[in-house]
C-alpha cells in the first residue's frame, strides 16, 4: 500500500513538472522542485519495492519490510502536508 501511495504521488509529480513546462517558453521547474515532486517520492517507491523483492526472494526480512512500510506510510502526511503547499 506504501509503494502504491508513493507511486501515485511520483506520477502526480511528474505530471505537475510537465505542466510548468507547458506555461511557456524559458519557463523550467527548479532543482528543488524536481527533487521534491520527483526523486524524493521515486527514492521511496525504489526502497519499499526493493525490499520487498528481497523478502519474497530470500523469504526472510518480514520486520525490516514491515517497518520499512510502516516508515513509509508515517512519512506520508508530512510530505503531503508540503506537497500540497502547507496549511
Amino acid at each position: 500500500m506504501a509503494c502504491a501511495l508513493w507511486g501515485g504521488l511520483f506520477l502526480t509529480g511528474r505530471d505537475g513538472t510537465y505542466q510548468i513546462y507547458g506555461q511557456g517558453p524559458g519557463i523550467f521547474p527548479n532543482a528543488g522542485q524536481i527533487d521534491f515532486y520527483i526523486v524524493f517520492p521515486l527514492i521511496v517507491v525504489l526502497v519499499v519495492t526493493g525490499c520487498a523483492w528481497a523478502t519474497n526472494a530470500f523469504q526472510r526480512w518480514f520486520a525490516l519490510l514491515g517497518v520499512l512500510s510502516g516508515t513509509a506510510l508515517l512519512a506520508l502526511l508530512p510530505f503531503l502536508l508540503a506537497f500540497g503547499g502547507g496549511v
